[in-house]
């Protein structure tokens, strides 16, 4: 539980951490010569994005044992 908050605080600081340099990027357009700071890329919400996409290992073992019988009657 104590990796979670970790992970999760840690997100949302990347994520404050990025509006700043975004808000300061913004704010030096118009200054001749000025190069954009990059901010960091936000590790934390790669999990969140495909935990849809992912499946089980107990859904799918779960799902052979159902199909199974039905397939030998």
């Amino acid at each position: 539980m104590d990796k979670l908050i970790y992970t999760a605080f840690n997100t949302v600081n990347n994520i404050y951490d990025n509006r700043a340099v975004r808000a300061q990027n913004l704010a030096n357009i118009p200054v001749p010569g000025y190069k954009r700071d990059l901010g960091s890329k936000s590790v934390g919400t790669a999990f969140l994005d495909n935990m849809q996409t992912l499946q089980s290992r107990l859904w799918r073992s779960r799902m052979t044992t159902i199909t199974s019988p039905s397939r030998a009657c």
